[in-house]
This record gives structure tokens, sequence and C-alpha cells, in this order.
């Protein structure tokens, strides 16, 4: 019996696995053939397309958010085979979520800004 549980817990995690490669490698193939632009990525998409602070922030708050979770993931995974115990998904911690929703908090804010700057001057 616990054999098969064994197997089948190394199958789904080799089909996850599968899955995650083949999706990365299809949003890299996109990418490199130029079907998903990433040429305004960090510019607004406003008339005047000037440079968006904003996104950068947010760009930046998300990825290191990002590498600091797979970090403790894989540290989570090091953990857990070294003492033979289950695996877990880490826990986030409070700090990341109010950063990640500071960094949001502010983008919303400058776009509403920038939205109601322009409906301002569509009126005068």
């Amino acid at each position: 019996m616990q054999w098969g549980l064994n197997f089948l817990s190394k199958l789904i995690q080799f089909e996850i696995w599968l899955f995650l490669v083949g999706l990365m490698s299809s949003i890299f193939f996109l990418m490199f053939k130029k079907k998903i632009n990433l040429r305004g990525l960090l510019f607004e998409k406003t008339s005047n397309h000037k440079y968006s602070p904003e996104r950068l922030q947010l760009l930046l708050f998300t990825l290191i958010f990002v590498v600091y979770y797979l970090f403790d993931v894989r540290h989570n995974l090091n953990v857990c085979k070294l003492g033979n115990e289950p695996c877990i998904m880490p826990q986030i911690r409070s700090e990341f979520l109010f950063a990640l929703g500071g960094s949001n908090f502010a983008y919303l804010w400058g776009k509403l800004s920038a939205i109601l700057k322009e409906r301002r001057s569509e009126r005068a």
C-alpha cells in the first residue's frame, strides 16, 4: 500500500513539473517569436505613452517576492527530505504580504490619479 502511494506521489510531482516546464517553455518561445509583446511593459497605456514608475515598482516587488518564495520552497523541500517529514508549502510572511499589497496599492493609486487628471483636462 505504501509503495503505491509513494509511486502515485512521485508521478503527480513529475506531472506538475512537466506542466510547469512546458508552460514556461511556451511563454519563452512566444516571447522569442515576438507573439508576446514586452515592448510597452514599463510605459503607460494612455495616449502619451510615457514611462511609468508605478509599473516598474510593481514589477520589481513582484519579482523579489517570487524569488524569495521560490528559495523558501526549495529550503522546505530540503528540510523535509532530510527529516523524513511530509513536505508542506511555506507560509507567506505577513511583511511580504503588506509590501506586495502596498506595491499594488501604489500602482492603483497612480493609475487612478492619472485617469482623474486626464478627465479633468478633457473637461477644461
